[in-house]
């Protein structure tokens, strides 16, 4: 029985690193701050990660477009067995008798040869075409850019919504003590007819619409956690640093403005793109064009018949071919082009309006939550002086019940509003920095190493040969 204990302590003790490589087991953190969720996010969302695939298969197109100037070599080979059976007649001169003669010859062989074909001239396709797709390159750049600016967004404001969900929690959970000691105060005032029964009742429904809003809250919170997770990758701790507004370099609408059509990633990929479409005008026109190229044969054969004998020869040629009428596609393949172009240029032009248009709303927004935010501070400490002048004075029999409520359910929305106004302070801050193009690892200099897109280009845009 001890040897089958020993035996089986052992197989699990084996197993372990195998099932800890398989399923890591997730960092517990206790305190997260923005930047750590936003690193957390840059190294693991789905999304940005799949956008990183598909440019490093944007880049592949460079390479593509590159082999249009590289020999195809084919190579081939056969082997056959001939066999040849000669049957003759002949008389004899002395008895005058026929004579069957039979004589075989068999004859296995082989030939082996290889051709190369090498482009010169392809009417300028491959030129074209090397130039849309490296312009398609960069148009990929540019949407993983934007990618990355909205996986960013989306971190910030889960990242937001969360404290501010919690804050949120904590506010009503203290303003439901607040209210659960006033009705026991309206309570013991109406044990000493110091007021009315009303009072108590107004008291008892407050404290338990405050309880109400405390399960909302609740609830909030949960959901709140369940998208940070989803975007940053892990359950957020308790403890969550808060968040301040983005500091940005800038001044006025107007200077928003002009860096967001310079530096905008969606403006500069509708750049790219357009220029992707007019040399795809040039790879269509290329069809009409005369192509040359260079061909070359090396062959090599042994005992192909009954002679045995070996062979090999060698040819080199000089091709051109002139189309002169190939069905009519070509020229459909044209006005697509043309019309391409056309589309890629209202494009561009729809881009530019959306980028101003959003970049004018988030300067304004962003302009107004901090001027509010400056009131909604102030607002905050007059209603708690006044909150806390009106209890005394309910003390002193000067003030009622319903007006102790009514003062504490004005300082409860004050609060919230100040919340609230933060949250979106901070969100507008980074919307505002996404489009001017900052939002973005290095923008933010995040302290995490870099995803690098001209790694990948580098590495393929030139490689004759691999899979990997």
């Amino acid at each position: 029985m001890s040897r089958k204990i020993l035996f089986s302590t052992l197989t699990v003790a084996a197993w372990l690193p195998h099932l800890g490589s398989a399923a890591p087991v997730p960092v517990i953190r206790k305190q997260i701050d923005l930047r750590q969720a936003l690193i957390s996010a840059y190294q693991t969302n789905p999304e940005l990660l799949r956008q990183r695939a598909l440019l490093r298969q944007t880049d592949e197109g460079v390479s593509q477009a590159h082999s249009g100037w590289r020999p195809t070599i084919t190579g081939n080979a056969t082997a056959d067995y001939n066999q040849t059976n000669y049957v003759s007649h002949i008389a004899s001169p002395l008895s005058g008798k026929n004579f069957r003669y039979t004589q075989r010859f068999a004859a296995p062989g082989y030939n082996t040869g290889v051709t190369v074909s090498q482009p010169i001239f392809q009417g300028g396709k491959t030129v074209a075409s090397t130039r849309k797709a490296v312009n398609q390159v960069y148009a990929g750049r540019a949407q993983l850019i934007n990618t990355e600016q909205q996986v960013f967004l989306e971190t910030v404001q889960a990242y937001v919504n969360l404290l501010r969900s919690r804050q949120l929690l904590e506010l009503n959970r203290q303003n439901e003590i607040t209210l659960a000691k006033q009705a026991q105060l309206a309570e013991e005032q109406f044990q000493y007819n110091q007021n009315t029964r009303t009072d108590v009742l107004q008291a008892r429904s407050q404290h338990k619409s405050a309880q109400a809003d405390t399960l909302q809250a609740q609830s909030d919170y949960a959901i709140a956690k369940s998208q940070f997770q989803k975007v940053v990758g892990f359950m957020p701790p308790d403890n969550v640093v808060p968040a301040r507004p983005l500091a940005l370099p800038l001044r006025s609408s107007q200077e928003a403005e002009m860096l967001a059509l310079t530096q905008n990633p969606n403006m500069i990929g509708a750049k790219y793109a357009l220029e992707a479409e007019k040399a795809n005008l040039k790879v269509a026109f290329s069809a009409l064009l005369p192509k040359i190229s260079m061909q070359g044969s090396y062959n090599y054969g042994v005992n192909q018949d009954s002679s045995k004998f070996t062979q090999d020869s060698e040819y080199v040629a000089i091709q051109a071919n002139l189309p002169i009428y190939q069905g009519g596609a070509e020229y459909s393949q044209i006005r697509a082009a043309r019309q391409g172009i056309s589309a890629a240029q209202q494009a561009l032009a729809e881009q530019r309006r959306d980028v101003i248009q959003s970049t004018v709303a988030a300067w304004q927004k962003f302009a107004a939550d901090t001027s509010k935010y400056v009131d909604n501070q102030k607002s905050v400490l007059l209603g708690e002086a006044a909150f806390k002048s009106i209890q005394q004075q309910e003390l002193l029999g000067v003030r009622t019940t319903f007006e102790v409520l009514q003062q504490q359910q004005i300082l409860f929305g004050q609060q919230r509003a100040l919340i609230q106004n933060h949250a979106d302070l901070v969100i507008d801050s980074y919307a505002l920095a996404a489009q001017i193009g900052q939002l973005t690892a290095e923008g933010l200099k995040l302290q995490t190493p870099l995803y690098n897109p001209r790694a990948n280009y580098d590495r393929v845009k030139w490689k004759m040969i691999g899979t990997r």
